[in-house]
């Protein structure tokens, strides 16, 4: 969970800084990641056609894993849970990194 915010942080900063209106578009995907996070409710309120909504969205891996913790500690689910955090935390630090070094060349340049 660390890692997650470590990286978003440090990518939507980063983005912050170079393109300004990235703010009203993490405003609005930031809500709308919020309002289809399961934390309330089960997976089984949504029908099957939009399953896929909830699951293109980066907290639920992270939500799951602590409702497996705290209802059912069912250990394998809890672990591709566990996998698909943890490639979210290495994909999103991975753009931090391309973004960075993208940027950066561009910055000595404007420089």
């Amino acid at each position: 969970l660390f890692g997650f915010v470590f990286s978003s942080v440090l990518l939507l900063s980063f983005w912050h800084v170079f393109y300004r209106d990235i703010q009203f578009i993490v405003q609005f995907i930031m809500n709308l990641a919020f309002f289809i996070t399961p934390i309330f409710y089960s997976l089984e309120f949504i029908s099957e056609k939009n399953q896929w909504i909830v699951w293109a969205n980066p907290f639920v891996p992270f939500v799951k894993m602590f409702h497996d913790s705290l209802y059912s500690l069912n250990v394998h689910s809890w672990l591709i849970y566990f996998s698909e955090a943890s490639l979210i935390v290495i994909s999103i630090s991975a753009l931090v990194m391309i973004s960075f070094k993208y940027k950066l060349r561009d910055f000595y340049i404007n420089v």
